[in-house]
């Protein structure tokens, strides 16, 4: 910035004098940022009004122009608390019969109670478990959730919390609850394949040779993988318990190396070498599980074991004891000891005589989901009567008739808007000389006024008039006469002038419509026409849609001033904001060699007076 001393001679106030030769100049920059800061709030007050119309074009109209938008079925039930009914547009009407024979559960396990008072008690501590204070001790048993099995292995140093999260890990979910002392666990899906239970451990004899597949009908092929898969499984579980037991006199299975074609020839015979010496491992593992001295022994402790762990932690049942090798004794029922289980199991309904099962509540049956909540008795039976929703057109319609007359009124307030042509954006110094609430209203005035007689809005607003004042369908024997049909056919219509606000003359009501005081009172025309002819219904609002759909896409059609889906110019605006920048910047520069002209020759001035006082002091000391 140019530091600028002036005044030192003549004693004037420079800076004040220049500030007002140049105030008229600077009138002008000022006019040219008041007319961009009016450029760009209208582009933000188009881009407000051209969400709302493409809002109406994308999310109404469109929908409106297709069947779907109007296939509005609904069920009713004789008993609404025992099944709740979700109805599709594709449902066939009509009166059907329904039975609720089971409803879908998950599988649950309440635990016996126990002497333990914390989720971070050793097992070792409780009850029952002082034999796995022995470090060498430790109890297996397996899960079985779904159909997969999933070993669960322990010791006495852990506890009941790593109890919870091996459940877990198993695929279940599980607690252990504190206030009531017991295990809660249960499956994480209803149905019957999602159920689980606990069996014990035992080694099994492998096939000694995996099958191969190759060169078979798909069946086949399936059938051998199976087979693997299978074995696979019985080896996985056999080196889990062999892990876990050094007694066992069994080697570990290493996993087999698969061929690939791909390998060397030598790399091909090292895994076949690897392969055969596992094959090995396998017979002598089965010649040893064949021998019950030793196999049938460890087979039984595991048992043995695995029944006393699960019995000490409260989750054996009465049904699970047997299995296990485990008793209850009276005194132990009655104190609460013995675990209680409830299956897993799937839904069976019959509707129309016909039976469906689904693992969970839910059934999707011909347009119809059903979700069921309780059992029916032997005997009864719930009703089902779907039939045409007409409240649902009547909603769909309703809803367009809202959303278009909101639209329509904000153009015609916009459009119809008081002058504001006495107002310009305040600058920064008439800014700090209001307050916060005149500049808001100074401002709001201004913005309020932007699109008034606005020739696009003009343009936009005519033809979605002139849209709901056609005639859509023609018309037909039975319903209106036989005349053309229009809006007012089913009691859809304006106001009139001098009973509608201001603003709000284009807007549409529904007589009889119980939400709008105006026509509440009226005959409503449009359910009467939905429930007699719901077909000339649909066909008129249909075709109405498509000529709305039309008439706004062709607005909003991309163009060399305007973007795609907007109804206003703008790219053009865009440009011309981006133009003020340079008017702005041109104009302020002659502003400045306007002023720094002055400030040399008020400096010229100072020096020449300056001069001039200086010989006068010269001459005055002379005479001194």
């Amino acid at each position: 910035m140019t530091i600028r001393i002036t005044g030192m001679n003549s004693g004037l106030d420079t800076e004040a004098i220049i500030t007002e030769l140049a105030s008229a100049r600077s009138v002008k920059v000022q006019k040219i940022e008041k007319e961009q800061t009016k450029l760009s709030w209208k582009i933000d007050a188009w881009k407000e009004l051209n969400t709302k119309i493409y809002s109406l074009y994308s999310d109404v109209v469109s929908d409106m122009r297709f069947d779907y938008a109007y296939a509005k079925k609904t069920t009713k039930v004789s008993d609404e608390s025992a099944v709740t009914i979700l109805t599709s547009g594709d449902a066939m009407n009509g009166v059907q019969s329904l039975k609720i024979n089971k409803v879908a559960k998950t599988g649950f396990l309440t635990g016996g109670k126990i002497d333990a008072s914390s989720g971070e008690k050793l097992l070792a501590n409780m009850e029952g478990m002082d034999w796995l204070k022995d470090n060498t001790q430790s109890v297996a048993f397996k899960v079985n959730v779904g159909g997969e099995e999933k070993m669960i292995t322990f010791n006495g140093y852990n506890t009941l919390n790593d109890m919870v999260t091996k459940f877990k890990e198993a695929g279940l979910e599980a607690k252990f609850d504190e206030s009531s002392k017991r295990f809660f666990i249960t499956s994480k899906e209803t149905g019957e394949a999602a159920d689980f239970k606990f069996e014990p451990l035992t080694l099994q004899k492998v096939p000694e040779k995996q099958v191969p597949v190759v060169g078979d009908t798909e069946e086949i092929l399936a059938q051998k993988e199976a087979e693997n898969a299978k074995r696979d499984k019985i080896i996985a579980a056999n080196n889990e318990i062999i892990a876990a037991n050094a007694n066992t006199g069994l080697l570990h299975v290493p996993d087999e190396e698969v061929i690939e074609f791909s390998d060397s020839p030598e790399e091909r015979a090292r895994k076949n070498a690897a392969n055969a010496e596992r094959d090995k491992i396998i017979v002598a593992n089965n010649i040893k599980i064949g021998e019950a001295s030793n196999i049938a022994d460890i087979n039984s402790k595991y048992k043995e074991n695995a029944g006393k762990a699960l019995k000490a932690l409260g989750l054996m049942t009465e049904g699970m004891a047997d299995g296990f090798g485990v008793t209850f004794t009276q005194a132990e029922k009655d104190a609460g000891k013995v675990a209680s289980k409830i299956d897993g199991q799937d839904a069976v309904i019959e509707l129309n005589g016909v039976k469906f099962t689904s693992a969970t509540n839910n059934f999707e049956i011909n347009g119809l989901t059903l979700t069921v909540h309780k059992e029916t008795k032997d005997d009864d039976e719930i009703t089902l009567t779907t039939e045409q929703d007409t409240s649902g057109i009547y909603d769909v319609i309703k809803n367009f008739i809202k959303k278009y007359s909101e639209l329509i009124n904000e153009m015609d307030k916009l459009y119809n808007a008081e002058s504001a042509s006495k107002y310009e954006p305040l600058t920064k110094e008439e800014k700090e000389a209001l307050s916060d609430t005149e500049v808001e209203e100074w401002e709001k005035k201004i913005k309020e006024s932007l699109l008034r007689r606005d020739t696009t809005l003009s343009s936009v607003s005519s033809a979605l008039k002139n849209v709901m004042l056609q005639t859509h369908i023609s018309g037909r024997a039975g319903f209106n006469d036989g005349q053309d049909i229009y809006l007012s056919a089913f009691g859809i219509e304006t106001l009139g002038y001098f009973k509608a606000k201001d603003n709000e003359k284009s807007a549409y009501h529904i007589n009889g419509d119980p939400d709008d005081s105006d026509v509440k009172n009226y005959e409503d025309k449009l359910k009467k026409a939905i429930a007699t002819d719901p077909d000339t219904v649909i066909e008129f609002f249909k075709e109405l849609a498509n000529n709305m759909y039309d008439t706004l896409e062709d607005k909003m059609a991309k163009s060399e001033y305007s973007s795609s889906y907007t109804v206003y110019n703008d790219k053009q605006m865009a440009t011309e904001l981006k133009e003020y920048d340079s008017k702005i910047s041109t104009e302020q520069k002659k502003l400045n060699d306007y002023i720094d002209r002055w400030y040399e020759k008020f400096s010229q001035m100072e020096v020449a007076l300056s001069k001039l006082n200086s010989k006068e002091s010269s001459i005055s000391s002379l005479f001194g």
